[in-house]
């Protein structure tokens, strides 16, 4: 495996090494996997290397106006699949937050980090406020965009 993976300039690997929080064998045999296949726009992987530059911040809720985690990340819906699988976050998985009721993106995932870091200091009727702007009935956004697990 070794060698520098390109696209239009850009080290792939490098890239995806950013996105990846464990630098394991696996993981970088993983990434490299994935660097290959980005590569490879015949079977439209080019979208998978443009999706992970950004990020994502999200807050997750119990229930309308209760408990509340606010999370950045760089691919929203495998996070929101840990979370709603129990393999995300400890607090949330012990505390049933599980609705995604809000989503933002960000082009770079510095900003994203940024900006988890300012909501996650406000009082929490800002964030009802920033919340209820775009969903106003606290609907679980992931089952409005992708159908209840369950049904599955």
């Amino acid at each position: 495996m070794g060698g520098r993976l390109e696209l239009g300039g850009l080290d792939v690997c490098a890239i995806l090494k950013k996105v990846s929080i464990h630098n394991s064998h696996a993981n970088r045999v993983r990434r490299e996997g994935i660097a290959r296949r980005v590569l490879d726009t015949r079977q439209g992987f080019l979208p998978y290397a443009i999706m992970h530059k950004g990020g994502w911040v999200y807050i997750m809720a119990d229930r309308y106006r209760g408990g509340m985690y606010t999370g950045v990340t760089a691919d929203l819906p495998r996070r929101i699949h840990e979370h709603k699988s129990g393999s995300g976050s400890q607090h949330v998985q012990e505390t049933g937050k599980t609705m995604l009721v809000y989503a933002e993106r960000y082009e770079d995932i510095a900003d994203a980090i940024a900006r988890e870091k300012l909501v996650k200091k406000w009082r929490r009727e800002w964030k009802f406020d920033l919340i209820e702007r775009d969903n106003p009935d606290w609907k679980d956004l992931w089952v409005e965009w992708y159908g209840d697990e369950d049904e599955n």
